[in-house]
């Protein structure tokens, strides 16, 4: 029978009071002695004191944080605090305090906006009258020529007032009539004469008032920009009155 077998040379084990007394070293390749594969050994010494090694080392990295003047925790050990540049002196990089913030550069501020030149104030585009006793005269005078008088009333800062103007001009010398009907065209300014505009009843501009000799007032409109249609019209409508009444005076 044969005899179990023995490593050549023995390492003598420890006594217990020593592993009490010293701390854990840092682990080294254990002596493989005898048979058994070296790697298996190797690995397996290792799982083992992988955890005194770490315990080992804390303390030591402790003191040596301690020495060096930074500052250790039980989870983290930070650097020291920097030194200038060697070279050019300057200090450092160093984190603001606080949360982070972000900040945006401001927009570039949209240039301003170039007036437009105001237009041009309307100065009239038929003969003024200024007052209750012009109007007068001016019906007086129509009434003997068998025409109509058509009044109307405008202010220079009125936009619709411009617009409409130059088109009743238009309307006036296409609505020229022949001898004996016809009409005659004025302007009342309602802010250089606004009483005379009181008189006349005009509250909107612009506005119309159509005046015939011994009938007084026959119509008073109101429209906007694009009412030359609706000043035709209504001019157009006493016309053709003043023809019937014409034409049964001659016939009686």
């Amino acid at each position: 029978m044969a005899a179990p077998a023995t490593s050549p040379t023995a390492t003598p084990r420890p006594p217990p009071s020593a592993f009490a007394a010293a701390p854990p070293a840092i682990w080294a390749p254990p002596t493989v002695t005898g048979g058994g594969h070296p790697t298996r050994a190797a690995g397996a010494a290792s799982r083992q004191s992988r955890p005194r090694a770490a315990a080992a080392a804390a303390p030591a990295a402790a003191a040596a944080a301690v020495g060096s003047g930074g500052r250790w925790s039980a989870t983290r050990v930070t650097a020291c605090p920097l030194a200038p540049h060697p070279t050019t002196g300057a200090a450092p990089w160093t984190a603001p305090s606080g949360p982070p913030r972000m900040t945006t550069a401001a927009p570039p501020a949209a240039p301003a906006p170039r007036p437009l030149p105001p237009p041009p104030p309307e100065s009239g585009v038929f003969p003024p009258l200024t007052s209750s006793a012009e109007v007068a005269v001016a019906v007086a005078a129509a009434g003997a020529a068998g025409r109509l008088v058509v009044l109307r009333a405008f202010a220079p800062h009125c936009r619709s007032c411009r617009t409409l103007g130059p088109k009743v001009g238009r309307l006036a010398r296409a609505l020229e009539a022949p001898p004996g009907t016809g009409v005659d065209w004025f302007d009342v300014d309602c802010t250089a004469h606004a009483g005379l505009c009181a008189e006349l009843g005009v509250v909107l501009l612009p506005s119309f008032v159509l005046l015939r000799q011994g009938r007084g007032t026959l119509q008073r409109f109101s429209t906007g920009p694009f009412g030359v249609k609706v000043v035709q019209q209504r001019v157009m409508e006493e016309l053709r009155r003043m023809e019937r009444e014409l034409d049964q005076g001659e016939a009686s």
